[in-house]
């Protein structure tokens, strides 16, 4: 500590310092490092922006010594380190440009708010790089501890003139005021922050020695814990605080959150009687016995909801709205509903819980409502932009947990599936699996896994690392995720062997038992067990691929239920053995409408195989309604454009194979051979149905596509010959 500080608690004013520091972004940021400067330095002068010309790259400089400051301080620096080191590169070259000549360059200063967390290589780089194409001048970063220690020069009277309290005996208010600011920063779930900020007040609530703001600030490191996934270190925390402070009614709440997120119901419900005996009117009760209730499942009386009794406070407020919100959608209730989340997120807007509770609401409707396909994929468009932009507010606070992101990954890959988008799911299943294995195993991750088991298998590496993530979890998994675990083992063909290891590590005797008979060729067994739940025993009928005769008596003993159908599982049960024949007689009765995108592609196979053209055609161009990918969709034209070539179908072939032809970038994906033979084959179809003219449009548009001897004698000369350019033919024919 300088001689200007020996009254001054060092630790209180940096906890300030960097509040400021981290709260402070673009001009606001901007002002408070000119303030600091100008106190620290008294020739520094400030430079603010004015007419067209703007600072010219200049956010203040000390003219004397030739030292020059640019300052760049973006939401979220993590995100914009890129533009950060373009913009540095940009705006030293706008400063010598515009600056140089008026006090000559010497040192350069990138000013970077990066709030604590350093930077990249990238503004490294971009710093060496200008220093080798400058070597007249020094190239350094100012970042927040290089301000810091500039801060700390200052005199009492000039921090007290920046706004900073500079009397330590007001550091249990502002500590305790600055407990309360960092409940927004929780909510938002900016958890680098909040983990650095309760690092630094630490050393303050210790040497204050108040007990109470102790108790704060311990449960308030516990519940961060808990959202950094961290639950065994919260648990034991909030033990400990329980036993500590038995009249407290906070920590058994907590605690009793954490056991609800992990199914244990009866350490729940304990602690919520614990904490009723303490204080029954706390408001965080009510809020744990609600989430209870739903948990459960259960469905309260909507009509005895009373918002009048809600608590003041905005941030508890919008807590109760955002749980009653789904009780009220649960019942029905839809225009109340939104109303509740509505009301929520504009109590409290800071609670990223709000905004995925309002995205649930919808995606839960999208997928429970009947409607067209031209609704549907408005209203899923419509959500994945709600989501998109969620995660964008989410960037701006600080970044989304792994939590967080897994959650809005579930909803689009389910909104993916709508979109019959395949390459998307591949893509967002990969990056949805490897976050849930950063969080801890608990009812919301058990439920996010089964979504996303649904839709892909996974790889041998990703699932050794799932099954050993599921062994060292200290919740039992879910019957569901069971299925799903099965249906994995299944795509492996390795059930028997490493499934029944894994049920055996985890002690699941249900689901052993089950292996054991279909080991033993017990089907009956087997079929019982299944019959229990008929999504379960559709799946195995269509996943078991190792037990043929286990499928066709699963198939035999499902009810004839439309939902089910039957006729589908026969079908791929079929074709996966071979029996094309069967499978297209089973084909034929079959509404190809109602078919998902997903079930198209084996269908297709069977069409294409019996060369039946006309459920091919309706096939692909169920396909192409849904398909993205460019060169998929290419693929599915030039299936559709041969299908219709099959059947004649002359005025079809025409408008695909000139469709494409006129489109470069799917020319641009086909090579020289096939660009002659889709242009040889339209033209065929042209001066089959006596168009001549058209022909040979067509044909001087695309000359370049004609390579081979073959073609040009061929095809070409033919297009020549009916429409009389014997001249133009005769040329052709003699060309060397």
């Amino acid at each position: 500590m300088n001689n200007h500080m020996e009254l001054i608690d060092k630790n209180y004013l940096r906890l300030q310092f960097r509040d400021k520091v981290y709260r402070k972004n673009a001009t606001e940021f901007h002002n408070f490092f000119q303030d600091i400067m100008e106190k620290a330095f008294p020739d520094f002068q400030r430079i603010n922006p004015y007419g067209k010309e703007g600072d010219a790259g200049n956010d203040g400089y000390r003219p004397n010594k030739g030292i020059y400051y640019q300052v760049y301080a973006p939401k979220n620096p993590n995100e914009k380190e890129a533009r950060a080191a373009q913009k540095l590169k940009e705006d030293f070259e706008k400063l010598k440009t515009g600056w140089d000549q008026i006090s000559r360059i010497k040192t350069f200063y990138f000013v970077f708010n990066d709030k604590g967390a350093g930077v990249s290589i990238k503004i490294e780089k971009a710093l060496a790089e200008l220093k080798n194409d400058n070597q007249k001048i020094e190239f350094k970063k100012l970042i927040l501890k290089d301000l810091e220690e500039i801060f700390f020069t200052l005199k009492k009277e000039q921090i007290l003139a920046l706004g900073f309290d500079v009397d330590s005996t007001n550091a249990l208010r502002i500590a305790r005021e600055y407990l309360e600011k960092l409940e927004v920063d929780l909510d938002r779930e900016s958890m680098k922050f909040v983990l650095r900020t309760l690092e630094r007040l630490k050393d303050i609530v210790s040497s204050l020695r108040d007990e109470n703001l102790g108790l704060d600030y311990e449960i308030f490191e516990a519940r961060a814990l808990s959202k950094l996934e961290k639950k065994k270190e919260a648990k034991e925390k909030y033990e400990s605080l329980c036993k500590r402070y038995p009249d407290d009614p906070r920590a058994f709440l907590y605690l009793a959150e954490i056991y609800l997120e992990s199914e244990d119901l009866k350490k729940n419900k304990r602690l919520l009687k614990q904490a009723e005996g303490i204080d029954s009117d706390h408001w965080l009760l009510a809020l744990e016995k609600l989430a209870r209730e739903y948990r459960l499942g259960s469905q309260i009386d909507i009509t005895k909801i009373d918002e009048r009794v809600f608590p003041n406070d905005p941030r508890v407020k919008s807590i109760f709205y955002r749980l009653y919100s789904l009780f009220l959608e649960r019942s029905g209730d839809q225009t109340k509903a939104d109303s509740f989340i509505e009301r929520a997120i504009h109590s409290y807007p800071d609670n990223i819980k709000n905004y995925h509770t309002k995205l649930l609401i919808l995606e839960v409707r999208i997928c429970s409502q009947d409607r067209n396909r031209e609704e549907l994929q408005k209203d899923v468009q419509d959500l994945l932009t709600k989501i998109e932009a969620v995660e964008q507010k989410a960037t701006e606070w600080g970044e989304l947990s792994p939590r967080n992101q897994a959650i809005l990954n579930s909803m689009k890959l389910d909104l993916f599936y709508f979109q019959g988008d395949r390459p998307g799911i591949e893509k967002l299943a990969k990056e949805s699996f490897d976050l849930q294995m950063r969080c801890y195993f608990d009812q919301a991750i058990d439920e996010l896994l089964v979504r996303l088991l649904v839709f892909v298998e996974l790889p041998q590496k990703d699932f050794e690392r799932l099954i050993q993530y599921l062994e060292g979890a200290e919740k039992a998994i879910s019957d569901d995720l069971a299925k799903e675990i099965v249906f994995q083992f299944n795509f492996k063909r390795k059930l028997l062997a490493e499934g029944k290891t894994f049920f055996e590590a985890i002690k699941n005797k249900s689901f052993l038992d089950f292996i054991s008979d279909l080991e033993n060729k017990k089907y009956e067994q087997v079929w019982l067990f299944l019959k229990q739940d008929l999504r379960f025993a559709v799946a195995m009928a269509n996943t078991a691929k190792e037990f043929p005769d286990l499928r066709r008596k699963i198939i035999e003993n499902l009810p004839n239920d439309a939902s089910i159908q039957k006729e589908k599982l026969q079908l791929l049960l079929n074709y996966e053995e071979n029996n094309i024949n069967e499978a297209f007689n089973l084909l034929k009765g079959f509404d190809l409408s109602n078919l998902t995108y997903f079930e198209c592609k084996p269908i297709l196979e069977i069409a294409q195989q019996k060369k039946a053209w006309d459920f091919v055609i309706e096939i692909l161009e169920k396909l192409l309604k849904y398909e993205k990918d460019q060169r998929v969709v290419l693929q599915l034209k030039l299936q559709l454009f041969t299908a219709n070539l099959n059947l004649e179908r002359f005025p079809d072939v025409v408008q695909i194979g000139e469709e494409i032809l006129s489109n470069s970038n799917e020319v641009d994906l086909l090579d020289t051979k096939n660009k002659e033979v889709l242009l040889g084959q339209t033209l065929g179809v042209r001066l089959k149905r006596g168009q001549y003219p058209e022909a040979k449009v067509l044909m001087e548009k695309h000359l370049s596509f004609s390579n081979t001897f073959e073609f040009k004698l061929g095809v070409e000369a033919e297009v020549y010959l009916k429409t009389t350019k014997l001249t133009k033919l005769l040329n052709l024919l003699w060309r060397p």
